[in-house]
């Protein structure tokens, strides 16, 4: 988790990480990635609406793309991005007032308002619900030194993932690995306990809205789902994936009532949280949610043929 009041530092510090290391600064290692021609990903591009897949509240994430006649210093530059970053005050700076940017601009954000509405109406208190990017007040809080310690704990081995795609043999490759982040000592105040999450019970048919004055609107529909046995989710998964499926066909491609619009479901302990997210016009808003209820009402009352099975699976 964050620190308290340090909302967004996690993003704020993958931000800041290609921006120098201990052995060389941010010129030299942009210099040092351009030579071997490799591609470099450590957050998404706040200037492009649709590149935030990646974005989510429960991980981040570091690409590197090259050829595998490169990896051996592909893999030296991005350990030492990863264990030795300078996070030296020019550029802290400088990444500030990016964040601080791409947060005013999520704050005129329909879609990123509506999706928070949503969340804070069935888990207020809920770590998640926080904004990736911060808050203008949170990220001016940040310093050198809360970067560095959380930095201490948020890459320590217990919260890593590395996963390698390559045609070199494997055993080569999680050998140089494990030489480059051996390193690494397992640090005792992670958190390895998922978040114990509290949901709001919701009445049905519960409106929250605000208005941003804005030609593009954002709607999100959904609710919580209790009691969810393990062996259902599989079930849960499949029937989301049709469903999503039939809400962009029928609302998006045929009524063209939608810019963007899908489903989705996460699951949490013994509970999941279903919703439609939807991005429109705001004379579109009642036929929208409406035709969301229309094809919710269908998957609960129609047969699922075979064939919309094996096509979503």
């Amino acid at each position: 988790h964050e620190f308290p009041g340090k909302e967004g530092i996690a993003d704020f510090m993958h931000n800041l990480l290609p921006r120098g290391t201990t052995r060389m600064n941010a010129d030299r290692f942009s210099a040092a990635i351009e030579q071997i021609g490799a591609k470099l990903k450590v957050a998404d591009n706040p200037y492009i609406p649709f590149d935030n897949y990646y974005t989510t509240p429960e991980f981040s994430f570091i690409r590197l793309e090259c050829l595998d006649s490169q990896y051996s210093k592909a893999l030296d530059l991005f350990s030492d991005m990863v264990l030795h970053p300078a996070f030296a005050p020019k550029e802290v700076k400088s990444v500030r007032q990016q964040q601080i940017d791409a947060i005013r601009r999520k704050s005129a954000s329909a879609s990123s308002l509506a999706n928070r509405l949503f969340w804070n109406s069935i888990a207020p208190d809920f770590s998640m619900v926080k904004p990736i990017s911060g808050t203008i007040k949170s990220i001016q809080s940040i310093t050198v030194d809360d970067l560095r310690k959380f930095h201490d704990i948020y890459f320590a081995p217990d919260n890593l993932i590395i996963s390698v795609v390559s045609a070199l043999p494997a055993d080569q490759v999680m050998k140089a690995i494990e030489k480059q982040f051996s390193s690494l000592k397992r640090n005792k105040t992670v958190n390895s306990g998922e978040e114990k999450i509290k949901f709001n019970r919701v009445a049905e048919n519960v409106r929250v809205e605000e208005n941003l004055g804005k030609m593009q609107s954002a709607l999100v529909v959904g609710n919580v789902i209790e009691n969810v046995k393990k062996q259902d989710r599989p079930a849960l998964y499949i029937a989301n994936a049709i469903l999503s499926s039939r809400i962009a066909f029928q609302l998006r491609e045929k009524e063209g009532l939608a810019y963007r619009i899908g489903s989705s479901v996460k699951f949490f302990d013994d509970s999941a949280v279903f919703s439609v997210r939807m991005g429109t016009r705001p004379d579109n808003l009642e036929r929208a949610q409406n035709g969301i209820f229309e094809e919710i009402n269908k998957l609960k009352t129609q047969q699922i043929g075979r064939a919309s099975c094996r096509e979503r699976v």
